[in-house]
C-alpha cells in the first residue's frame, strides 16, 4: 500500500509531458552534431523478471536545437514489440521534446537521463501520430521501458506520472495537428542551421512557410499490443 500512494504521490509532481525522459546534461556546443540517445547503467530488474529474447529499442542518432530541450530524430527509431513481428517505426526527422524530470525526483534515481530515454521518444511518437488509444499508447511506454530494462519502480512511477498527466498533451497534440503545426520535418527541412535556434522559434517559421509534415503512413498495426502491460510472446502480429 505505501509503494501504491508513493508512485500516486510522485505522479503528481510530474509535469503533463506526454514522454518521460530528458537529453543527458550534455553542455552547449555551438557546433552541436547528432548524438545518439544513450544512458548510462542501472541496476538489473528484480529476481525473476528478466526478459529472455526481448526485442531492445534502439538508440538512435538526435540532433539538438539550441535549447538542448527539443531534438530531430536522424535516423527512424525501429522498435519490434517482444517476440511479435509487430513494429513501431518512429520516423526519420520527428521532434521529441523528451522530458524533463523534475529536480526534486533526481535523488529516488528519476534523474533527467535514463533507461527510459528510448521507450519515451516512442511514447512521445505514439502521442503525436494517434494511430492507437491513449491507454494502448501508456501501455505500450511501459512495455518498451519493460524491454529496456528500466526496473519495476521506475516503470512504475513514470507509468503512473504518464496515465494520470497525459491528457492534457494528448488533447494538444491533437489541436495542433489540426492546425497544421507538424512534428515530423521533412528532408530539406531536418537541420535548422542556426546551432542557437529553438524548436518554437523553428516551427513557426515553418508553419508561416507553409511547410507540411513528412509523410508517415498510419499504422495501428500493432496497437493490441497495448490492451495490456505485459510484453507480448509469440508472433501474434495483427492481420
Amino acid at each position: 500500500m505505501m509503494r501504491i500512494k508513493t508512485i500516486a504521490m510522485l505522479a503528481g509532481v510530474f509535469s503533463i509531458s506526454p514522454s518521460f525522459a530528458s537529453p543527458p546534461d550534455y553542455k552547449h556546443r555551438p557546433d552541436a552534431a547528432a548524438v545518439p540517445v544513450a544512458a548510462p547503467p542501472t541496476p538489473p530488474r528484480a529476481p525473476g523478471l528478466a526478459l529472455v529474447g526481448a526485442n531492445v529499442p534502439p538508440a538512435e542518432p538526435l540532433l539538438p536545437f539550441g535549447d538542448f530541450q527539443d531534438w530531430i530524430l536522424f535516423t527512424p527509431l525501429a522498435y519490434t514489440i517482444g517476440s511479435t513481428k509487430d513494429t513501431i517505426t518512429v520516423p526519420v526527422g520527428f521532434v521529441t521534446d523528451l522530458a524533463s524530470i523534475p529536480q526534486v525526483l533526481w535523488s529516488i534515481g528519476l534523474r533527467p537521463e535514463g533507461q527510459y530515454s528510448r521507450a519515451a521518444i516512442i511514447h512521445d511518437y505514439l502521442y503525436w501520430s494517434q494511430n492507437c488509444t491513449r491507454d494502448q499508447s501508456d501501455r505500450l511506454l511501459m512495455i518498451a521501458m519493460k524491454e529496456s530494462n528500466v526496473g519495476t519502480f521506475q516503470e512504475d512511477v513514470i507509468y503512473a506520472a504518464v496515465h494520470a498527466a497525459g491528457s492534457s498533451a494528448w488533447a494538444n497534440n491533437a489541436k495542433e495537428k489540426k492546425a497544421g503545426l507538424i512534428r515530423i520535418l521533412p528532408p530539406a527541412k531536418r537541420n535548422p542551421g542556426d546551432p542557437n535556434m529553438i524548436w518554437s522559434v523553428y516551427r513557426s517559421q515553418l508553419f508561416k512557410d507553409g511547410v507540411t509534415e513528412a509523410p508517415d503512413p498510419p499504422n495501428s498495426l500493432y496497437c493490441h499490443n497495448g490492451d495490456s502491460t505485459d510484453v507480448p510472446k509469440g508472433t501474434n502480429a495483427a492481420h
